[in-house]
């Protein structure tokens, strides 16, 4: 049962994955997620149905914790980085002579 259910979702995520890839919206996006953390889910049932050692166990716990650490470690970069370019810009328009039509 838990191989259908991976399955199932590596197809869903899959196909997710490509209609954002076509039209980039919130809401693509948010279905997108959902089937990660589905994916996510049928991973952790497929290896706990094995009973793995502990440091497999701990190490795919940790990942969804590094993932997460690592997408604020890019949105505060690009974030910073948007910011920047937008003082630049105020600053090289404020020498600029207003258009006049």
């Amino acid at each position: 049962m838990e191989l259908v259910m991976f399955v199932l979702c590596s197809i869903g995520w899959i196909g997710t994955g490509y209609l954002v890839v076509q039209r980039r919206s919130l809401i693509r996006w948010g279905f997108f997620l959902l089937m990660s953390v589905w994916l996510y889910t049928s991973v952790m049932l497929l290896v706990f149905a094995t009973q793995p050692p502990l440091w497999l166990m701990l190490s795919l716990g940790f990942l969804p914790v590094a993932c997460i650490a690592y997408g604020y470690r890019l949105y505060d970069h690009y974030s910073q980085r948007e910011k920047s370019k937008r003082k630049m810009d105020l600053i090289s328009d404020a020498g600029k002579e207003p258009e006049i039509r």
